[in-house]
């Protein structure tokens, strides 16, 4: 682990904003763990645990990671020993923040609106929908949300439905009212469109 960073995670059902949106549209539930900044939340490599439906079975845990962060998976043989052991059990959300607890992670959830100033940027705060307001941009008016508090002062780290995460500065940002995070398959296809 970096000197730079802490383990810890995001669990998506205890944040205060979840009774207003979805991690995604199949998803019931979802635990992102990985490498963070000490004290802000924003993520240096992150991992997902995801509770979806599968074959009529409610929340069945699905772990992914994205590309950039396999070398998590070296970083967090503890964790993965700790789920080997529970191997065929029914894992639950909340099962999974206390085993990351365990085991030295610390719990970066937003559960109200304060501890969201504390990660926020400016009047913007984690969970809420923005589009990029850059023009010449390659992501301009391309919703997303935040996320994090970016690493500079009043800078903002924005999930794209691409699943794409970019630190921006919040000057940059505008309100994407009624914004609906696309499937990843019309996100492209759009994309490609412009």
């Amino acid at each position: 682990m970096s000197e730079k960073t802490v383990r810890g995670f995001h669990h998506f059902a205890s944040a205060f904003y979840a009774s207003n949106s979805r991690p995604d549209r199949d998803c019931d539930d979802r635990v992102d763990f990985g490498l963070y900044q000490p004290g802000t939340g924003v993520g240096s490599g992150e991992m997902g645990m995801e509770w979806r439906t599968v074959s009529g079975e409610p929340m069945c845990p699905r772990m992914s990671v994205h590309g950039d962060a396999f070398a998590l998976l070296e970083e967090f043989r503890d964790v993965m020993a700790a789920l080997a052991a529970v191997d065929g059990e029914r894992l639950s959300p909340k099962a999974f923040c206390d085993l990351l607890l365990r085991l030295g992670f610390q719990d970066f959830t937003a559960r109200s609106p304060e501890d969201a100033a504390e990660i926020g940027c400016g009047s913007w705060r984690v969970g809420h929908h923005v589009k990029l307001y850059a023009p010449g941009h390659a992501l301009h008016d391309v919703a997303g949300e935040i996320v994090g508090r970016g690493r500079e002062a009043g800078h903002a780290l924005i999930r794209f439905p691409s699943g794409e995460q970019r630190e921006v500065n919040g000057k940059d940002l505008r309100p994407a009212d009624g914004f609906k995070w696309p499937d990843h398959e019309t996100f492209v296809q759009q994309k490609r469109a412009e």
